[in-house]
C-alpha cells in the first residue's frame, strides 16, 4: 500500500474541506484510512498536526456520541452490599446506559466514591 507524505496528506484534507457541503460532514473513511497508513510511517503527533484532525480519529477511538461514548464499555455492576442493614429509601439511585438501575442506601466513603466513579465516567444519569 503506498504511504503519503505530509504534504500530500495535508493537500487531501484541505481539498476535502474545501469540497464538503455542510461543516459537521463526516471525514470520508478512506481519507481516515490514509491518515493511519500515514501516521504509522511519519508519526500520529504530525499527521494529526497536519491534517487537523482530533488524535482519537486516528487511533479508531472517536464515535458520533463524543467524548462520552467513546468506544468505552459500560459499566457492569451487580449487588454491592457496603455496611449493616440497608436504610428504608436509597439515598441516590443511577440508572445505567442498559436501563439497570444502582440504588446506594448507605451514605459511606465507598459508597459516595462509586458514585462519584460512575457518574464522572459518563456510566449513569
Amino acid at each position: 500500500m503506498k504511504v503519503d507524505t505530509l504534504e500530500q496528506l495535508g493537500a487531501a484534507f484541505g481539498e476535502w474541506r474545501r469540497r464538503k457541503k455542510h461543516p459537521r460532514e463526516k471525514v470520508p473513511e478512506a481519507l481516515l484510512k490514509r491518515a493511519r497508513r500515514t501516521a504509522e510511517v511519519h508519526g500520529e503527533a504530525r499527521v494529526v498536526r497536519i491534517a487537523k484532525v482530533d488524535r482519537r480519529r486516528l487511533s479508531g477511538t472517536w464515535s458520533a456520541g463524543g467524548i462520552a461514548s467513546e468506544a468505552a464499555t459500560p459499566p457492569a455492576y451487580s449487588r454491592v452490599v457496603l455496611g449493616p442493614a440497608p436504610a428504608a429509601q436509597p439515598f441516590a439511585e443511577l440508572e445505567l446506559p442498559n436501563g439497570s438501575k444502582l440504588r446506594l442506601y448507605s451514605q459511606s466513603r465507598e459508597a459516595l466514591d462509586l458514585l462519584s466513579t460512575v457518574c464522572g465516567s459518563g456510566g449513569g444519569r
